[in-house]
């Protein structure tokens, strides 16, 4: 005897099937994927450092030395104290018990 299946109903029910057996075991390993482990030792990490403008703002026809200065001011050297601000609080997460959203996992 033979039993002839359309594919589509055949994927259907195989996804419902592999999405129950999914639900039905342990999801420590789920947990395990989204939060990693915690180091043994935290890992200090250099905080990175700004480079000096390159050019001589005042050499650059069509823009003021005022704008330039202060864009690479506000814009370059902020976003390095940034980055700067945000490797710090990771190493101080206990990534264990934070809440996922802070991870942004």
């Amino acid at each position: 005897m033979t039993i002839t299946t359309e594919r589509r109903s055949f994927n259907s029910r195989s996804g419902l099937v592999a999405a129950a057996a999914a639900a039905s075991t342990d999801n420590g390993w789920r947990r395990a994927c989204i939060r990693p482990k915690q180091p043994t030792e935290r890992a200090r990490t250099m905080p990175y450092q700004a480079k000096p403008l390159s050019l001589d703002p005042k050499s650059i026809k069509g823009i003021s030395e005022k704008v330039l200065v202060s864009h690479y001011e506000n814009n370059y050297v902020g976003a390095v104290k940034r980055l700067n601000a945000i490797g710090a609080q990771l190493a101080e997460l206990d990534f264990a018990k934070v809440p996922n959203f802070m991870i942004k996992a």
